[in-house]
């Protein structure tokens, strides 16, 4: 019964996926997305990450972690399925990395700045 609780959260966490997908992604930010979606299922399985807005004040890291792990057992499959999620903070990352305090190189800015225009540019985005 349990695990297949678990498989039914997983597709639907596929068909969300898929709707927030834009039509068109730009390489370099749906990398980074995919970045920080491995980055989250490492720190979700460590129960390190905070609590979402509105948890309530019994909340346990140690029992989200282990409800995580059971859901999604292998990162791969995790950043294959759930990467769209984090697309929108990876743009957002991405356009706060042009700041002039930001510590990058204008090179690299450059580069930030044309995959955000190619982004914007995309039907969809």
């Amino acid at each position: 019964m349990i695990e297949t609780d678990f498989v039914k959260a997983r597709e639907v966490a596929k068909t969300a996926a898929r709707t927030l997908r834009p039509l068109r992604t730009e390489r370099t930010i749906r990398m980074l997305a995919k970045e920080m979606a491995a980055a989250w299922w490492d720190e979700s399985l460590k129960g390190t990450t905070a609590p979402p807005p509105g948890t309530p004040e019994n909340y346990d890291p140690a029992v989200r972690s282990e409800m995580f792990r059971r859901m999604w057992p292998d990162q791969q499959v995790y950043v294959t399925l759930c990467w769209p999620f984090f697309y929108k903070m990876a743009r957002t990352q991405m356009i706060g990395m042009l700041d002039a305090s930001s510590g990058v190189s204008e090179h690299m800015k450059a580069r930030i700045w044309e995959a955000i225009q190619e982004d914007w540019n995309e039907k969809g985005n």
